[in-house]
């Protein structure tokens, strides 16, 4: 039986944002993404952020990158 997991894929496209422009940049930006997630878990705000509700959910499944 094969258990759920989260598969990461990464991939580098053309976009009129600046923000991150290098690996650094990206991996600071994942870093805040986890961060805010467990912000919100922890009940730090009244209001819904489904985004974060859904990576919550997916975070103690295994992950691939």
């Amino acid at each position: 039986m094969v258990k759920p997991h989260n598969i990461y894929h990464f991939v580098s496209v053309q976009s009129r944002q600046s923000y991150p422009s290098s690996i650094m940049g990206s991996m600071a930006l994942l870093r805040q993404m986890y961060n805010d997630a467990k912000w919100y878990e922890a009940g730090h705000i009244d209001t819904k952020d489904l985004s974060l509700e859904a990576l919550n959910k997916k975070q103690k499944l295994t992950s691939n990158f």
